[in-house]
């Protein structure tokens, strides 16, 4: 069983706060699609 975590993603905009463990940080395409909307903001 793998570990979860709580994430805090900061970006310039906003802060993500998330319960999740490694895997899904890295597929879950909601967070994905979060990070990408935060990012281009500053863009």
């Amino acid at each position: 069983m793998r570990k979860s975590y709580f994430a805090q993603i900061i970006t310039p905009n906003a802060i993500i706060d998330k319960l999740i463990t490694d895997d899904q940080y890295i597929s879950d395409e909601h967070v994905k699609q979060q990070r990408e909307e935060l990012y281009e903001a500053v863009a």
